[in-house]
Protein backbone atom coordinates (compact mmCIF):
# COMPACT_ATOMS: atom_id res chain seq x y z
CA UNK A 1 0.00 0.00 0.00
CA UNK A 2 1.16 3.33 -1.09
CA UNK A 3 1.30 6.25 1.91
CA UNK A 4 -0.84 9.52 1.51
CA UNK A 5 1.94 11.21 0.58
CA UNK A 6 2.97 9.19 -2.55
CA UNK A 7 -0.90 9.28 -3.42
CA UNK A 8 -0.45 13.05 -3.53
CA UNK A 9 1.64 13.11 -5.84
CA UNK A 10 0.15 11.12 -8.25
CA UNK A 11 -2.79 13.01 -7.58
CA UNK A 12 -0.94 16.13 -8.56
CA UNK A 13 0.53 14.64 -11.24
CA UNK A 14 -2.53 13.84 -12.86
CA UNK A 15 -4.31 17.27 -12.30
CA UNK A 16 -1.17 18.65 -13.55
CA UNK A 17 -0.94 16.99 -16.59
CA UNK A 18 -5.34 17.30 -17.86
CA UNK A 19 -4.94 21.25 -16.69
CA UNK A 20 -1.99 21.01 -18.88
CA UNK A 21 -3.78 19.51 -22.34
CA UNK A 22 -6.87 21.81 -21.53
CA UNK A 23 -4.34 24.93 -21.19
CA UNK A 24 -2.84 23.40 -24.44
CA UNK A 25 -6.28 22.70 -26.20
CA UNK A 26 -7.26 26.55 -24.86
CA UNK A 27 -4.01 28.15 -26.19
CA UNK A 28 -4.48 25.75 -29.43
CA UNK A 29 -7.76 27.47 -29.99
CA UNK A 30 -7.19 31.06 -29.16
CA UNK A 31 -4.15 30.45 -31.93
CA UNK A 32 -6.46 28.78 -34.73
CA UNK A 33 -9.03 32.02 -34.34
CA UNK A 34 -6.46 34.56 -34.20
CA UNK A 35 -5.17 32.97 -37.37
CA UNK A 36 -8.60 32.70 -38.94
CA UNK A 37 -8.77 36.77 -38.13
CA UNK A 38 -5.65 37.38 -39.57
CA UNK A 39 -6.71 35.98 -42.56
CA UNK A 40 -9.99 37.01 -42.33
CA UNK A 41 -8.45 41.00 -42.23
CA UNK A 42 -6.14 40.08 -45.03
CA UNK A 43 -8.98 38.93 -47.36
CA UNK A 44 -10.98 41.97 -46.51
CA UNK A 45 -8.32 44.63 -46.40
CA UNK A 46 -6.92 42.74 -49.87
CA UNK A 47 -9.98 43.87 -51.40
CA UNK A 48 -11.16 47.29 -49.27
CA UNK A 49 -8.00 49.11 -49.23
CA UNK A 50 -7.21 50.62 -52.80
CA UNK A 51 -4.55 53.63 -53.50
CA UNK A 52 -5.08 56.67 -55.41
CA UNK A 53 -3.14 59.82 -56.59
CA UNK A 54 -3.30 62.30 -53.99
CA UNK A 55 -5.53 64.96 -54.37
CA UNK A 56 -5.76 67.95 -52.26
CA UNK A 57 -9.17 66.83 -51.42
CA UNK A 58 -8.07 63.35 -50.29
CA UNK A 59 -5.14 65.26 -48.68
CA UNK A 60 -7.65 67.23 -46.51
CA UNK A 61 -8.94 63.81 -45.46
CA UNK A 62 -5.70 62.29 -44.16
CA UNK A 63 -4.79 65.40 -41.98
CA UNK A 64 -8.16 66.35 -40.17
CA UNK A 65 -7.26 63.89 -37.82
CA UNK A 66 -3.94 63.01 -38.25
CA UNK A 67 -1.84 61.94 -35.32
CA UNK A 68 1.84 62.43 -35.10
CA UNK A 69 3.52 58.47 -34.46
CA UNK A 70 5.88 58.94 -32.24
CA UNK A 71 8.39 56.18 -33.71
CA UNK A 72 8.82 58.73 -36.53
CA UNK A 73 10.77 61.19 -34.04
CA UNK A 74 14.24 59.90 -33.24
CA UNK A 75 14.57 61.82 -30.17
CA UNK A 76 11.26 62.03 -28.18
CA UNK A 77 11.52 65.14 -26.90
CA UNK A 78 10.50 66.53 -30.73
CA UNK A 79 7.42 64.92 -30.99
CA UNK A 80 5.03 67.82 -30.93
CA UNK A 81 0.68 67.25 -31.33
CA UNK A 82 -0.08 67.52 -34.99
CA UNK A 83 -2.85 70.51 -35.63
CA UNK A 84 -4.43 70.68 -38.93
CA UNK A 85 -3.91 73.85 -41.00
CA UNK A 86 -5.77 74.03 -43.83
CA UNK A 87 -3.69 76.57 -45.73
CA UNK A 88 -0.86 73.76 -45.48
CA UNK A 89 -2.62 71.18 -46.50
CA UNK A 90 -3.83 72.95 -49.67
CA UNK A 91 -0.35 73.90 -50.32
CA UNK A 92 1.01 69.83 -49.34
CA UNK A 93 1.32 68.49 -52.71
CA UNK A 94 2.87 71.30 -54.90
CA UNK A 95 5.14 71.29 -52.20
CA UNK A 96 6.03 67.50 -51.85
CA UNK A 97 6.26 67.56 -55.81
CA UNK A 98 8.56 70.51 -55.94
CA UNK A 99 10.97 67.93 -53.74
CA UNK A 100 10.64 65.15 -56.14
CA UNK A 101 7.44 62.72 -54.20
CA UNK A 102 5.12 60.70 -55.86
CA UNK A 103 2.23 60.32 -53.38
CA UNK A 104 -0.42 58.14 -52.97
CA UNK A 105 -3.46 58.47 -50.67
CA UNK A 106 -4.12 54.81 -49.23
CA UNK A 107 -8.08 54.49 -49.20
CA UNK A 108 -10.16 51.80 -46.45
CA UNK A 109 -13.34 51.40 -47.69
CA UNK A 110 -14.13 55.78 -47.92
CA UNK A 111 -11.77 56.64 -45.27
CA UNK A 112 -8.22 58.07 -46.09
CA UNK A 113 -5.94 55.95 -44.11
CA UNK A 114 -2.87 57.21 -44.99
CA UNK A 115 -0.01 57.55 -47.35
CA UNK A 116 2.47 56.10 -49.70
CA UNK A 117 5.71 58.49 -50.68
CA UNK A 118 7.69 57.15 -53.50
CA UNK A 119 10.84 60.23 -53.35
CA UNK A 120 13.39 60.89 -55.99
CA UNK A 121 13.17 58.29 -59.26
CA UNK A 122 16.79 57.46 -60.87
CA UNK A 123 18.31 54.55 -62.52
CA UNK A 124 14.83 52.87 -62.09
CA UNK A 125 14.77 52.76 -58.14
CA UNK A 126 13.53 55.14 -56.03
CA UNK A 127 13.00 55.49 -52.27
CA UNK A 128 9.34 54.23 -50.23
CA UNK A 129 7.65 55.50 -47.42
CA UNK A 130 4.19 54.86 -45.67
CA UNK A 131 2.48 57.29 -42.93
CA UNK A 132 -0.79 55.93 -41.31
CA UNK A 133 -2.90 58.35 -39.98
CA UNK A 134 -3.59 57.21 -36.66
CA UNK A 135 -3.06 54.14 -34.36
CA UNK A 136 -6.98 52.99 -35.14
CA UNK A 137 -5.13 51.81 -38.17
CA UNK A 138 -1.95 50.32 -37.20
CA UNK A 139 -1.28 46.74 -36.41
CA UNK A 140 -3.57 45.64 -38.56
CA UNK A 141 -2.08 44.56 -41.12
CA UNK A 142 -3.63 47.21 -42.94
CA UNK A 143 0.11 48.71 -43.62
CA UNK A 144 1.21 45.67 -45.00
CA UNK A 145 -1.49 45.59 -47.84
CA UNK A 146 -0.80 49.19 -48.90
CA UNK A 147 2.80 48.93 -49.00
CA UNK A 148 2.37 45.42 -51.59
CA UNK A 149 0.19 47.07 -53.49
CA UNK A 150 2.25 50.16 -53.80
CA UNK A 151 5.22 47.80 -55.19
CA UNK A 152 2.74 46.71 -57.89
CA UNK A 153 2.10 50.26 -58.27
CA UNK A 154 5.89 51.39 -58.40
CA UNK A 155 6.73 48.39 -61.03
CA UNK A 156 3.93 48.11 -63.43
CA UNK A 157 3.25 52.39 -63.43
CA UNK A 158 6.57 53.49 -62.26
CA UNK A 159 8.47 51.21 -64.29
CA UNK A 160 11.06 50.71 -60.99
CA UNK A 161 12.91 47.24 -61.09
CA UNK A 162 14.14 48.46 -57.08
CA UNK A 163 12.96 50.25 -54.11
CA UNK A 164 14.65 51.29 -50.99
CA UNK A 165 13.23 52.13 -47.61
CA UNK A 166 15.08 54.44 -44.97
CA UNK A 167 13.67 53.10 -41.63
CA UNK A 168 14.47 55.10 -38.03
CA UNK A 169 16.35 52.75 -35.79
CA UNK A 170 13.64 53.25 -33.61
CA UNK A 171 11.13 52.48 -35.98
CA UNK A 172 11.23 48.81 -35.01
CA UNK A 173 7.37 47.87 -36.38
CA UNK A 174 8.11 49.74 -39.93
CA UNK A 175 11.42 47.54 -40.36
CA UNK A 176 9.26 44.22 -39.53
CA UNK A 177 6.62 45.51 -42.20
CA UNK A 178 8.78 45.65 -45.01
CA UNK A 179 10.98 42.58 -43.75
CA UNK A 180 7.90 40.75 -43.90
CA UNK A 181 7.06 41.66 -47.08
CA UNK A 182 10.62 41.00 -48.43
CA UNK A 183 12.78 43.87 -48.06
CA UNK A 184 16.48 43.04 -47.35
CA UNK A 185 18.89 44.94 -44.71
CA UNK A 186 21.79 46.58 -46.81
CA UNK A 187 23.39 49.18 -44.76
CA UNK A 188 23.18 51.81 -42.01
CA UNK A 189 24.25 54.66 -40.31
CA UNK A 190 23.66 56.44 -37.32
CA UNK A 191 19.99 57.42 -37.78
CA UNK A 192 18.69 54.63 -40.28
CA UNK A 193 18.62 51.18 -41.17
CA UNK A 194 18.37 50.48 -44.76
CA UNK A 195 16.20 48.20 -47.13
CA UNK A 196 16.15 47.28 -50.49
CA UNK A 197 13.59 45.17 -52.73
CA UNK A 198 13.92 44.18 -56.34
CA UNK A 199 10.66 44.32 -58.00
Amino acid sequence: MKDSNELQIINCNEISSDEIKQQNIASLETSITNKGIKIYRKLVYNQEIKLESMTTKLAHKLFVDFKNDEMLFEDKKDIKEFIYDETKVNNYIQNKEKDGYILLAILYKEDVIGEIRFKGIEDSCSEIGIVLKNDRYKNKGMGTIAISKALDYAKDILKLNKVVANILKTNKRSQHIFEKIGFIFYDEDDHFDKFYKKL
